[in-house]
């Protein structure tokens, strides 16, 4: 079963298939304007393809949480301007969440918001629990330098950059973690 285009030579015949004319699974092979194959007859055969502007495209983006298992609003948007009706869009989210649940809840008010707007909507969350990296001892050495470092003032700009601080170490002790499994 095959979505991509070919074209070759089979026993002296010219073969040709211009692929999918719609995008039918969440895949990267998937990616790219959908085809039609055009054959000029004459005293030569001539094949050419034309790509169909109307059959819509695969679009795949990953957009990372925050801590608490939020989006920016912006990527969000961007996402959302971007899509059509005929699209397929895929969505992955990443990062290290505090709350499993809020990340879930993120994902689900993102599908709310494409699924108006694209023809098949994918969210998938790839998210890690900061509670299930806690138990590493490098995690816990960071966590413990991370609190004494934390501003008293919880509204002030200090503290926005000490929660991206922590959630960036938190992610790369995560990636690294995961490596060594």
């Amino acid at each position: 079963h095959v979505h991509a285009g070919r074209q070759e030579t089979l026993g002296g015949a010219l073969a040709c298939y211009p692929g999918s004319a719609r995008v039918w699974r969440a895949h990267k092979r998937e990616a790219g304007p959908r085809r039609v194959c055009v054959v000029e007859a004459g005293e030569t055969v001539t094949v050419h393809s034309a790509e169909l502007n109307s059959a819509g495209l695969f679009k795949e983006y990953t957009l990372p949480l925050d801590l608490a298992g939020e989006l920016n609003p912006a990527s969000a948007e961007k996402i959302e301007k971007a899509a059509t009706s005929l699209d397929l869009v895929k969505v992955r989210l990443t990062g290290v969440v505090e709350d499993e649940n809020a990340a879930k809840v993120s994902a689900e008010i993102l599908r709310g918001r494409l699924v108006k707007k694209a023809r098949l909507v994918v969210i998938e969350p790839e998210t890690i629990v900061a509670a299930a990296l806690s138990s590493n001892s490098l995690t816990k050495a960071f966590l413990a330098g991370m609190a004494k470092l934390e501003p008293e003032d919880t509204q002030g700009t200090d503290y926005a950059r000490w929660l991206l601080a922590r959630q960036y170490g938190l992610e790369e002790l995560a990636a690294h973690l995961l490596e060594a499994k």
